[in-house]
């Protein structure tokens, strides 16, 4: 037998897929936001780990979240996945991290910026569940005080962290 390896054409390779992980998306709209914020954005961004140590179990748990004003706490993550499971879960680990964390500080207006794929990345039905998955997570989020902007580009998201961290 003759074994061939299936190699993608140029063609193909071209339109793959290519999903996003929060740390790249971060870094994107840190370039947008440090442009826009010049010096401010220092009081905006923040390292994205916190280590809490519980006083009752003496367990160390870590949240993660990447902004912080002083008064408000939020994240920008990424929706750029392919499966709407992935990006529920990434959804949901986001906003737990941030409501424990907005509870335990006593802070206000938490928010999440998330960046979805664009419109062409990846086929329509699969974009449409997706944005279900979002839509649903926004509106359960709005109920409980959180701030949600969705957008496909850096720039936008950006200019919606600017205006919620008021610095």
């Amino acid at each position: 037998f003759d074994v061939v390896p299936f190699i993608p054409s140029e063609e193909r390779r071209g339109r793959e897929f290519v999903p996003m992980d929060n740390a790249t998306v971060r870094r994107l709209v840190d370039v947008e936001l440090k442009r826009i914020a010049g010096i401010a954005f220092e009081r905006i961004v923040s390292e994205p780990e916190r280590k809490f140590l519980d006083p009752i179990s003496g367990e160390t748990h870590t949240l993660e979240f990447n902004l912080e004003t002083g008064s408000k706490a939020g994240n920008v993550i990424s929706a750029v996945y392919k499966t709407p499971d992935r990006v529920e879960l990434n959804f949901l680990r986001a906003s737990r991290d941030l409501a424990t964390y907005t509870r335990l500080k006593a802070l206000k207006s938490p928010a999440l910026f998330v960046m979805t794929p664009t419109s062409s990345a990846m086929p329509r039905d699969d974009i449409t569940r997706i944005e279900n998955v979002l839509d649903e997570q926004r509106w359960s989020l709005g109920k409980q005080g959180f701030r949600v902007k969705i957008h496909e580009d850096a720039p936008s998201l950006a200019n919606d962290v600017w205006e919620w961290a008021e610095v």
